[in-house]
């Protein structure tokens, strides 16, 4: 097929009338998709609201009529499972897409690159600016060009917005920058970029703010946006309307909500208010409460598993928890818990560290990971040294899940993801005219889908207070 044939086919199947950006895309798509591969990848970035997925959808429904076929990725679970259900088709994890765990010779299991024996697909990865390239983060995208290349005329699409926060130790998001993509990896680049946003997404109050903080994040001088509100975008202005909101939210049939913090101590305030004081838990852990994986651990997964491993951001309801102990100075348990981010995947048994799920910090602090490291070790000793390995590999306290409860997350952890019922809370902040305080409420603002609350957010931040 040619490129104006393509191309017609393309516009025909996008449902509506494109933008001018958005048609400027898809002749860039279509450029980048009969052309040959050879080591290249298509940045698009767009805004909040500008048709990104609206335009990847279209463009998966369409690439058969070049022989090709989609293959959807995100950096996290709650990531592709928004994917999933926003394309209609199997998104995986960026980490389940590239990895394998096999057994080794020591009777251990490790984490392998998986090959790629595909041909003709077209690997679209969205929420790219959440990909880094320091440490494990450069590796993981160092993996994803290695796995791309390594098939038979594949092709990479990274879809994200710049606006949104960069990667934890980074001050911009590298994979949506194409000129340190090419820099740095030698790759050629293509790519295209979204600003006008669509009319149905112009209606929504929570885009709209959105869409202002952009505007002042790119001003030539960074400025902050008066913000507006209405039934979408809701002021908690006093302890009893926020108590009523979360109340409401977390306490309904079917609880698809959020808190969104800026540190970890805010957040760990907020899990323990809504467990207490609304849920009823007064329990360390009870059957029915959410929870977010903090840390990859490989040791509980059924090696048969495609997964392959469980992942940082992964979310689980707990089903069952027993056996606590005290181990190390640090307590445990076992616990059943079920896939929030994978519907059909069986449930997982696991030794959890209690401990971890009110710790303050992102994860258990580094002494006590030391203590705990050293407890394993000195357990060891008696072994042989090649044996010694694959046995702390597979300590099962070592090993355990390190958790956090799902109901106030910080903003970083929420990236990818969305929720019905999103509230944000006002942190300290010496200078809302900040760009990097600008991203962070762009991208708390953006987790919500129906609705947004503010809470303590001062009179000076609305244009109508």
């Amino acid at each position: 097929m040619n490129s104006p044939t393509l191309f017609e086919t393309f516009r025909d199947r996008f449902p509506g009338t494109p933008t001018a950006d958005q048609e400027a895309a898809m002749h860039a798509l279509v450029r980048y998709l009969l052309e040959p591969a050879e080591e290249s990848l298509f940045i698009l970035k767009g805004y909040a609201g500008t048709g990104k997925t609206t335009l990847m959808r279209t463009l998966a429904s369409i690439l058969r009529h070049v022989q090709m076929r989609p293959v959807l990725a995100a950096p996290t679970g709650r990531a592709a499972k928004v994917l999933q259900g926003q394309m209609k088709r199997r998104a995986f994890t960026l980490h389940r897409l590239l990895y394998l765990t096999v057994r080794d010779p020591s009777g251990g299991f490790s984490r392998i690159r998986r090959p790629n024996k595909g041909t003709l697909q077209v690997f679209i990865v969205d929420e790219a600016s959440m990909l880094g390239d320091l440490g494990e983060a450069r590796e993981l995208f160092q993996d994803l060009l290695l796995f791309v290349a390594q098939g038979e005329e594949c092709r990479l699409i990274l879809v994200g917005d710049e606006a949104q926060l960069p990667p934890v130790g980074q001050s911009f998001s590298p994979a949506l920058i194409p000129r340190h993509v090419r820099d740095h990896y030698n790759w050629k680049i293509r790519g295209a970029a979204l600003f006008e946003v669509m009319r149905q997404a112009a209606d929504s109050q929570i885009l709209a703010n959105a869409t202002a903080m952009r505007q002042g994040l790119l001003a030539p001088e960074v400025r902050f946006p008066a913000l507006h509100i209405g039934a979408e975008v809701r002021r908690l202005r006093d302890a009893h309307e926020v108590f009523e909101a979360l109340e409401s939210a977390y306490t309904s049939a079917e609880p698809d909500a959020v808190v969104l913090t800026r540190s970890n101590k805010r957040a760990v305030a907020y899990n323990r208010q809504i467990r207490s004081r609304l849920l009823w838990r007064e329990d360390i852990l009870n059957a029915g409460d959410v929870v977010m994986v903090v840390q990859n651990n490989e040791r509980w997964m059924d090696p048969e598993d495609s997964a392959g491993f469980i992942a940082n951001g992964d979310m689980f309801e707990i089903l069952s928890w027993r056996n606590e102990e005290e181990r190390f100075g640090l307590r445990f348990a076992d616990a059943s818990l079920r896939w929030l981010d994978r519907e059909d995947a069986p449930n997982i048994e696991a030794k959890i560290l209690l401990d971890a799920l009110d710790s303050e910090s992102a994860r258990l602090s580094e002494a006590s990971m030391k203590a705990l490291m050293q407890g394993a070790r000195e357990e060891a000793q008696h072994l042989p040294k090649a044996q010694r390995p694959a046995f702390l590999r597979e300590h099962p306290y070592l090993q355990a899940l390190q958790l956090k409860f799902g109901y106030a997350l910080t903003a970083h952890k929420a990236q990818g993801g969305q929720w019905r019922d999103v509230f944000i809370e006002w942190p300290y902040v010496p200078d809302v005219d900040d760009a990097e305080f600008i991203r962070w409420m762009y991208t708390a603002f953006t987790r919500g889908q129906e609705y947004v609350y503010l809470i303590g957010f001062p009179d000076s931040t609305f244009a109508d207070p």
